[in-house]
């Protein structure tokens, strides 16, 4: 190789190098911007909080899922239990 196309293929390196480094900066403002909106729309206002310091305004609260015993599977229960009591 003479020393032009070494002087080339560092330029084509350092060009290529340059070019991800701003596709890197460019994606790390992209991140920081939806970060910022996702703590906005879920009310993180504390900056440098871990998770563990966080509070949960509210129960979490799944659609369809009951905590409460419903009076059918109850009395199931009740007369499961007084049936084992007979057979003892």
């Amino acid at each position: 190789m003479t020393k032009e196309q070494i002087e080339r293929a560092f330029k084509d390196i350092s060009d290529a190098m340059s070019d991800g480094f701003g596709t890197c900066l460019r994606e790390i403002k992209l991140l920081g911007d939806r970060m910022g909106a996702v703590e906005k729309k879920v009310g993180i206002t504390k900056k440098g909080s871990s998770s563990d310091d966080l509070q949960l305004t509210k129960p979490v609260h799944e659609p369809g899922v009951s905590t409460k015993t419903s009076p059918k599977i109850a009395k199931k229960r009740v007369t499961r239990q007084s049936v084992r009591k007979s057979q003892n």
